[in-house]
């Protein structure tokens, strides 16, 4: 492992288990010198919730201004906050000369212009600490919360995040990056991101409830979830009984929260609905049931103080005495993965109902996991019960085992993803491949300047066409991603949109078709490949085109 690869690590764990009380531990634990900057969720609710964590536990040893937040919005559980890492370079550089109390964490969302903007933060740090005396140097640690998003390639801004993570690790400055997740199988890839470190976990189960410990009922998905709902009540009444405490989580879509809403108020007026959208989060309930040909009656979730989304509702019900009703969460980004929503004042959930199990198996783990955590505590012995397609239940299942065996048998040890994988073959089963029997060298048939593309084009169509079918080779735009070159991304790695050589390509001549490593026989599917390279990668007019294929 190379210096950069050993200054990541994750901290897996299951669901509800204590990844943000982890993070604040690692903290606590660090050289007063260390300034800790932490990524939080991209919702108001997940910022809101860690920081409010933070404050309680960092201001007990270092006081309240030593935690502030980057957000373009006020919020009231951190007194100390800066609309841009700008602003908070120069007060930054003010505390280290004692001119503002001293910095010590740094909470900001984890959305895009936080991400553009922390390189050259970490640059302004880096300047800042040339200008002190070696022994009065800060050292930075980052952490980012549920990095299997967040770093995840295929989401918006994935590759952006771990081009942040990566420059970190090669920063002098940087002493550590940690990710925390449940689900960690998006974060492995090329470079240091092949075999990563498990941060040591102190595994303690107590008190917690786990997928494993709850109940299950399988029911057939429905088209939208309001309909699963409007079933799962005809079928099962008792699951909307008196105090129960029932998660059902809608689709993307706001439209499909209010749905859920409506259809079961319709069904009984008694019932409570908390709705945790990015539009809205309100109680919605009837004082009478007789009133329900009209609008139910709703209170904003306004926090007060450091509450937590949690805590704001459990004050709200309180307040209205809704206590004793039957009471639905609903919602889907905003309650997910790294909330919570149980409060010992109102009680865990009774029941869960997950219309779907077509969705991606972390997503899909995570949304279930708000039933879990460590609630037993609170004298509650009865575990929820599910109520979904059986399919939910063998992933998440297996996703939790997974989980746990990396928390328990792997603290501090590289992880690769075949080895997480092969834990979970439900959730990530092997994709199927189609087999050549011809494994010989491909051919390269190549084509020389601008004119090489539709030169490249035409010989495609004269005597490959009848055979790989399609169009050919399609249109490369010059100067997409370096200006004055011809480029197209190849493979996965952090360079694969420079300039390519033509040594490079031949390197990775049968990257697409040849057999993937240790499974012989095994390719792609893709019949031919089109590149544009160069002998020299300072000189445009060196440009090649190849064509890649296999023969008869």
């Amino acid at each position: 492992m190379d210096a950069s690869q050993s200054k990541l690590a994750m901290y897996v764990v299951p669901t509800q288990f204590g990844k943000t009380f982890a993070c604040i531990q690692t903290i606590k634990r660090s050289s007063a010198d260390t300034l800790h900057v932490v990524f939080t969720m991209n919702t108001l609710i997940g910022k809101d919730q860690f920081t409010s964590r933070v404050v309680r536990e960092i201001s007990e040893a270092y006081g309240e201004d030593a935690v502030c937040c980057v957000a373009s919005k006020k919020s009231g559980v951190c007194r100390r906050r800066f609309k841009n890492t700008e602003e908070l370079s120069r007060e930054l550089l003010a505390s280290m000369f004692d001119m503002a109390p001293k910095i010590r964490v740094v909470v900001m969302c984890s959305h895009g212009k936080r991400f553009q903007e922390a390189p050259e933060f970490i640059g302004d740090v880096m300047k800042m600490m040339s200008k002190v005396s070696p022994d009065s140097r800060m050292k930075l640690q980052m952490y980012f919360d549920e990095i299997h998003h967040y770093a995840n390639e295929r989401n918006p801004g994935g590759r952006r995040v771990r081009a942040l993570i990566e420059g970190a690790c090669d920063s002098e400055l940087v002493d550590k990056v940690y990710g925390y997740t449940a689900t960690p199988n998006a974060v492995w890839g090329q470079g240091i991101w092949e075999s990563i470190e498990m941060d040591n976990v102190n595994y303690n189960d107590e008190n917690y409830v786990g997928i494993s410990d709850l109940n299950w009922v399988k029911c057939q998905a429905s088209s939208h979830p309001a309909e699963f709902a409007a079933m799962v009540y005809d079928e099962h009444p008792r699951v909307f009984g008196h105090m129960a405490r029932v998660f059902v989580p809608g689709y993307r879509e706001r439209d499909s929260h209010y749905a859920i809403r409506d259809t079961l108020q319709e069904k009984d007026p008694e019932i409570v609905v908390v709705v945790l959208n990015g539009e809205n989060k309100r109680v919605y309930y009837y004082e009478n049931p007789e009133d329900c040909e009209y609008e139910p009656k709703s209170a904003e979730l306004i926090p007060e103080g450091m509450e937590e989304v949690c805590d704001t509702i459990a004050r709200v019900l309180t307040n209205l005495n809704l206590l004793e009703r039957p009471i639905v969460w609903t919602g889907n980004i905003c309650v997910s993965m790294g909330q919570t929503l149980a409060h010992e004042t109102v009680g865990s959930f009774t029941s869960v109902l997950i219309n779907t199990h077509a969705m991606d198996a972390s997503a899909l783990y995570q949304l279930l996991g708000r039933a879990t955590g460590r609630y037993l505590g609170w004298g509650i012995d009865l575990y929820p019960t599910v109520y979904s397609p059986i399919e939910v239940k063998n992933v998440c299942e297996e996703l939790e085992s997974a989980a746990k065996k990396l928390a328990q048998d792997f603290s501090g040890k590289e992880v690769t993803q075949d080895m997480y994988s092969s834990w979970c073959p439900t959730a990530y089963p092997q994709k199927k491949t189609k087999i050549r029997e011809n494994t010989a060298e491909p051919i390269i048939k190549k084509f020389y300047g601008i004119e090489g593309e539709k030169e490249g084009k035409q010989w495609f169509k004269d005597n490959l066409k009848e055979k790989c079918g399609g169009n050919g080779p399609s249109r490369t735009k010059m100067g997409k991603y370096v200006e004055g070159f011809y480029v197209r991304p190849l493979g996965k790695g952090a360079d694969r949109k420079y300039v390519l050589s033509t040594e490079k390509l031949y390197s990775h001549r049968k990257w697409n078709l040849d057999p993937k490593e240790g499974t012989p026989g095994v390719v792609s599917g893709h019949k031919y490949t089109w590149f544009p390279c160069y002998e020299d990668v300072n000189d445009s007019s060196t440009l090649q085109w190849w064509l890649i294929y296999y023969g008869e």
